[in-house]
């Protein structure tokens, strides 16, 4: 898989897909690879309005979600929900419990 993103993420960038998952960059990571949730590339978005109805998903990602790269270090967090799976460059991100401390962002 090639990746158009030409460097790590932004911490604060938001990326989504339309009408679906949407998440926050938490830690960037050292990879800039491509992020997919069920096979369709997240690209930069604007923040979700409050009132905007969210898909439901029993299995997928709920808003608060923290997702994480255990290769790169890249954590997500989810601010609006969809079906998954999240992957970053083709790897599988973990669901992390929702009281894992997030860390300092780092530049």
């Amino acid at each position: 898989m090639t990746s158009t993103q030409s460097r790590p993420y932004r911490i604060g960038q938001i990326l989504g897909v339309a009408g679906g998952v949407c998440v926050v960059v938490i830690r960037r990571g050292d990879s800039g690879e491509d992020i997919t949730c069920a096979g369709e590339k997240l690209v930069g978005q604007r923040p979700p309005p409050c009132s905007a109805p969210a898909p439901r998903s029993i299995d997928g990602f709920r808003p608060g979600d923290l997702v994480w790269d255990p290769a790169t270090g890249l954590e997500l967090r989810c601010i609006r929900g969809g079906s998954g799976p999240l992957l970053h460059g083709g790897r599988t991100m973990l669901l992390l419990p929702l009281d894992t401390p997030v860390h300092a962002p780092t530049r």
